[in-house]
Formats: structure tokens, sequence, C-alpha cells
């Protein structure tokens, strides 16, 4: 779990592998979230330091059962700041997407002709939603069965021709 440490003066020391650093006389400020500056109280140095958001991965994976077609399945995957997108998935393949730290939820937008049999992972339902903590990468498949109606399906175009009489 993430903690935040509030803008001020701190009393500690950082080690390294090979050195340590008395901080007892230096503010730290990270309002950005980009950057960290540091500023020396007594000689007025300042250093700024900066830094990348660490990402997490969600894995989506798709099992399709019954069907040997190529069908392509969708997902809205949001949450965190504002994050919105939408993941395309062929049967029997995973995608991957980075994520800042929040909460998220996964959606499948399932298609005519199929039933959801499960979800599994970080989730256990459509459109479920969990929570990313630092340094966890995150699993979620989705099982689909083909439960073929039966109707018949037409693709392209069909011309009628009605000849009447004058």
């Amino acid at each position: 779990m993430q903690t935040e440490t509030a803008e001020g003066d701190y009393s500690s020391v950082i080690t390294s592998l090979s050195k340590k650093i008395d901080i007892t006389n230096y503010i730290f400020d990270s309002s950005d979230k980009e950057s960290i500056t540091i500023s020396n109280i007594l000689s007025n140095n300042v250093i700024n330091m900066y830094y990348r958001v660490i990402n997490h991965k969600i894995k989506i994976c798709k099992v399709v059962n019954g069907d040997s077609s190529d069908m392509t399945f969708q997902f809205i995957v949001s949450g965190g700041n504002n994050f919105k997108t939408w993941v395309t998935i062929q049967k029997n393949e995973c995608k991957t997407i980075e994520v800042e730290e929040g909460t998220y939820s996964i959606r499948e937008i399932i298609p005519q002709e199929y039933s959801l049999s499960s979800v599994s992972g970080a989730i256990n339902t459509n459109n479920g939603s969990f929570n990313t903590l630092i340094g966890q990468n995150y699993r979620i498949t989705f099982t689909n069965t083909f439960t073929k109606k039966g109707y018949l399906h037409s693709y392209g175009r069909a011309e009628n021709k009605v000849e009447g009489s004058s």
C-alpha cells in the first residue's frame, strides 16, 4: 500500500549501498507528481530529481468454448484518473495494458450468439472492479461459450425484384 509523505522538514538518513546522506536540513517537495525538489535550507542548494510513475499491467485474456471462427471480442477498461480505453482480443489471446494506480473496471461487450461462462482473476464478474497496488500486475480471464441460435444469419446484400402488371 502506498503512503504519501507531506511536504516538510525531515530528520532521517537515506542509506544506499555505498553512502549515507543526512537529510536533516533538507525540504522535499513532490507536488507536481513527476519530480522531487530537494532544497538544502542551509546552503540554498536545490536538486531536482525526476521520476516516472510506476504503471501496473493488466492482462486481459479471452477463452472461447465451442467455436472455431476468428471472432473479435471487445472490452472497455475504465477507472483511474479519467482513464477509459477499448481493448479488442481474438479468442484464446491475451493483451496487456498499462495503467496508473487506481480503481478499474473491465466490461466485456458480449457478442450475439455467445454467453459469458466465467470471469476469473482480479475480478469475478463482468464489469467488476478492483484496485491496483504498487508492484502488482493483474490477469483477468473471460471465458465465453458459443451458443448458436436456431435462426439464419445473412451477410451481404440481397435484392428482391417484383414484377408487376401494367
